[in-house]
């Protein structure tokens, strides 16, 4: 698979502040991959193939698109594309935007037409430059920025922020599984986290997301594994394990259940 050829690096945000941005140009393939923190990139230029948990689209200038960290994705470039990236944490922004990842059930990207996109790029680059030599300001400045440029996302996808439906600690665990999903998962461990016995721990998780936690995890997992059956040459056993699964005869079972086909009749 091919590397990232990086032919501009212009800014960068101190690490301390959990954010990050770049403005870069792309020249090569990105392989299949996850983040451990959200990411928004603004493309200002060339074109490539995006896939994002096997969905595929065309990327141009004015495309908008945000990712969680239980998002996967990889770019073909057919032209040099150079775009702004920023990569943040949960900590970063207010609480309302992590869970509105989580409640809009929507894939969040969206192009912009010329005025937007005359009109949102300012705002990108000066999330892109450190303001002030003063940190506690930085971190406000840039949050604000951010924030602001999601609410013009939202509002392109039409998206209602809403208030979260539970406390925080299940939405800190949601972002844990993320994160985690292809590593062994206990329930002990994230029930203690959250401050919940086990019953009561999955009957909120259940009741928050409208499905069990063992189910969500292995729907991440399975939407791993196909991502990386139709997007590389990884063998179906390879796929199996690096998806997070222990069991072979499991994994090839709950495949076939969830998309009517065996691992290898998916295969690129």
């Amino acid at each position: 698979m091919k590397g990232t050829a990086y032919l501009e690096k212009k800014y960068e945000i101190d690490e301390n502040f959990k954010i990050s941005a770049i403005k870069r140009t792309k020249t090569t393939d990105v392989e299949i991959h996850t983040h451990n923190y959200f990411e928004i990139e603004f493309i200002l230029s060339g074109k490539a193939i995006h896939t994002v948990n096997g969905y595929t689209y065309t990327l141009k200038k004015g495309d908008v698109y945000m990712l969680s960290p239980s998002d996967f994705h990889s770019i073909k470039v057919i032209e040099p594309i150079t775009l702004i990236n920023i990569m943040y944490t949960e900590q970063v922004i207010s609480p309302t935007f992590v869970y509105d990842f989580f409640a809009s059930g929507k894939m969040l990207t969206c192009r912009l037409s010329d005025e937007e996109f005359d009109r949102l790029a300012p705002v990108f680059e000066l999330i892109a430059q450190k303001p002030t030599s003063d940190a506690n300001l930085n971190i406000r400045y840039i949050r604000n920025l951010c924030e602001c440029m999601m609410l013009t996302i939202y509002d392109k996808l039409k998206i209602v922020p809403k208030e979260p439906t539970a406390s925080r600690s299940i939405y800190r665990s949601i972002l844990y599984i993320n994160r985690n999903f292809r590593a062994k998962i206990s329930l002990d461990e994230l029930s203690k986290s959250a401050g919940y016995s086990k019953n009561y721990f999955s009957h909120l998780f259940n009741k928050t997301f409208g499905v069990g936690i063992n189910d969500y995890i292995n729907n991440l997992r399975l939407d791993y594994a196909y991502a990386l059956l139709t997007s590389t040459d990884v063998s179906v056993t390879q796929v199996c394990f690096s998806s997070g699964f222990s069991s072979f005869s499991v994994f090839s079972r709950m495949f076939k259940k969830r998309f009517s086909a065996p691992p290898s009749k998916i295969m690129k």
